[in-house]
């Protein structure tokens, strides 16, 4: 999908994600059941001679992303939330639940750091300060 990672022209996310669910290739390479085959795994390493420059590149990736975790999680719920997405923030997995996600929304997001602004959906969106 041309733009799918710019807001102003990527389809809305339930558009988006009808589509490539779809997509048998892309289901595929994010399919859990295939992650565990240690032959394959041998054999696309024996074909990188680079190898292990693009391990470590991920290493550093990966350490920069979580030292950097608000800034891409606030990122990304601008971008889910322009895509028309809707993102819940929770401090755990009991508070992630669906029947405690209601009553306890605007508590969490002021304990954040963040504005409540009642959205035109009637649900809360997360304002930048």
């Amino acid at each position: 999908m041309s733009g799918a990672l710019d807001p102003t022209t990527a389809p809305k996310f339930q558009v988006a994600a009808k589509a490539l669910m779809g997509d048998s290739q892309l289901r595929k390479n994010v399919s859990p059941r295939d992650q565990g085959d240690s032959d394959e795994a041998a054999r696309v390493v024996g074909e990188m001679p680079d190898w292990q420059e693009l391990r470590e590149s991920g290493k550093e990736i990966r350490w920069h992303t979580m030292r950097h975790l608000d800034f891409y999680l606030e990122q990304f719920e601008r971008n889910c939330t322009a895509a028309g997405g809707q993102v819940h923030w929770a401090k755990d997995a009991e508070e992630a639940r669906p029947d405690r996600r209601a009553a306890g929304e605007g508590e969490r997001r002021r304990r954040a750091g963040g504005r409540c602004a009642e959205g035109s959906d009637g649900g809360h969106q997360r304002s930048s300060r």
